[in-house]
């Protein structure tokens, strides 16, 4: 925690860190400051970083407070993230001076007060001292970020994948730098170079993609954060535009539920999240925390604390019991720790998706488990998506064919029609059940393949023409049905769709 606001768990109120991300394209403003000489290079560009955070987050938030510390050990191994002025020997004697000058408003918290930082904030003197809005830069200076247990970044040596993963993201982020993303909500009010949404402020400015990886290793965590739109309410998306576009915004439902029944082998049946008896939110909260959680008793405390009240311990005891038995096949990954692990995963899938889509000039947007897109892009996102997911998850299990085909259950084959000119295909074209229940994209399995080129020279029909039908380029079919490629699940089931209306079980 870094304050107050910290405590009462507000994300509207708590104290942002000092970042010294924030830059001005022109310093010309300080020069009204009456700022004193500073006795080095470096003293001077830390307060000029100190100075212009305060000024954007103050014309911003007038209330919002920015944390600091003032331990020694705590600038130590920092300037991978914050440059080689954010030191101890500059930040904590550049904020008093400036304190001292009336420019900020400084709130020093006592040596061995754990659990809190001293913070500052722009005084009406300095907020009265800008008349025009501040040409700035939200530039972060490490692109692949590792916290420890506690939360606080690390210092790492870089390793191929680490330079790997920054290069891909220096290469996003110029591709999203030439790429005008907005919003026009209803409810938006925009001040300058922030939008409000009652008391949410957003920074357009900050438009830069990096990745967080957790506990000091890089195979738990590696999600993108940092863009504004992000933080923007799941409703006001909806108003966003990429290049003047209208967005749609595709999603994983219930992605790590999915996740984990991928990998026990079993299908997940309905809601995840619903309980008879229990709120939904509730649910899905209290299922988050099982596989988070590193152990039962954790777990349980942290439910207690969502549940609240008399009798929370109880209650949130017999709300993890009731999910036990609601997921029995991934019973085992509950209060494990896996959710960091299942991150990990779903990050990489998200890589994949926005790799594949920039080689097709589209910038997508992350959101974890969803992307905003142009809305004419959304299909082909999906199936980006969906051959993501495969490719994680090769032997997922999807029902979707046994809810099409009722009597899939026990079903060997599928025998596909003969053609009126039946003499010239001697033999009648089988497809096994196996392969149209088990694939949900990816490469297509060879019965199937077989089975959609009879049907093309069946039919009469050219490949553009199915491939059209299912949403897919002629090149991208061809390459699919020579076995180069695989195709995404909504493909995949249009495929299956394709080759079985007409055919007849054994």
């Amino acid at each position: 925690m870094t304050g107050p606001a910290a405590a009462n768990g507000s994300k509207f109120e708590r104290d942002k860190p000092l970042s010294f991300y924030w830059k001005c394209l022109d310093d010309g403003w300080l020069n009204g400051l009456g700022l004193p000489a500073a006795p080095s290079a470096k003293v001077e560009r830390a307060r000029a970083s100190i100075l212009t955070e305060a000024a954007v987050v103050g014309r911003a938030e007038p209330h919002r407070w920015i944390s600091y510390s003032r331990r020694k050990d705590f600038y130590a191994g920092q300037q991978r993230y914050r440059g080689i002025d954010y030191k101890y020997s500059t930040v904590p004697p550049a904020i008093d001076q400036l304190s001292d000058l009336g420019l900020l408003e400084n709130d020093k918290k006592s040596p061995g007060n754990l659990g809190w930082q001293s913070r500052f904030r722009a005084t009406p003197t300095l907020l009265e001292s800008i008349t025009l809005p501040l040409p700035v830069l939200h530039v972060p200076l490490e692109l692949i970020r590792l916290k420890d247990k506690d939360r606080h970044l690390a210092d790492y040596r870089d390793t191929a994948f680490t330079e790997a993963a920054r290069r891909f993201l220096e290469e996003f982020n110029e591709a999203l730098a030439a790429t005008r993303v907005d919003l026009e909500a209803p409810d938006i009010v925009r001040d300058g170079d922030t939008l409000h949404s009652g008391e949410l402020t957003l920074y357009p400015a900050m438009q830069t993609i990096h990745r967080v990886f957790n506990r000091e290793r890089f195979t738990l965590g590696g999600r993108f954060y940092g863009p504004w739109w992000q933080q923007a309410r799941k409703a006001d998306r909806a108003y966003m535009t990429i290049n003047d576009e209208p967005v749609a915004e595709p999603d994983y439902a219930q992605l790590h539920p999915r996740m984990l029944y991928a990998m026990a082998g079993a299908c997940l049946e309905g809601d995840a999240y619903t309980l008879d008896g229990w709120k939904r939110l509730l649910v899905k909260k209290a299922f988050n925390i099982l596989i988070n959680a590193e152990s039962y008793q954790a777990a349980v405390r942290a439910v207690v604390n969502e549940i609240g009240g008399v009798g929370a311990r109880q209650k949130a005891k017999q709300l993890i019991a009731e999910l036990k038995r609601r997921h029995r096949p991934i019973e085992r990954y509950f209060h494990s720790g896996k959710g960091l692990r299942l991150q990990r995963q779903d990050s990489d899938m998200a890589e994949r998706v926005m790799k594949k889509m920039l080689a097709e000039g589209v910038v997508v947007l992350p959101i974890h488990d969803s992307f905003v897109t142009p809305e004419r892009y959304e299909e082909r996102v999906r199936e980006e998506m969906d051959a993501a997911f495969c490719s994680v998850f090769p032997r997922s299990i999807s029902k979707g064919y046994e809810q099409m085909v009722p009597h899939m259950a026990g079903v060997v084959g599928f025998v596909l029609p003969l053609p009126d000119q039946g003499d010239l295909f001697p033999k009648p074209v089988r497809v096994p059940g196996v392969e149209v229940s088990s694939w949900r994209g990816g490469h297509i399995p060879p019965g199937l393949r077989a089975g959609v080129i009879y049907e093309i020279q069946r039919r009469n029909l050219r490949q553009v023409d199915l491939a059209r039908l299912v949403g897919l380029s002629r090149p991208q079919l061809t390459n699919a049905l020579r076995g180069r490629f695989g195709v995404g699940a909504c493909a995949a089931e249009k495929l299956k769709a394709f080759v079985l209306e007409e055919a007849a079980t054994v």
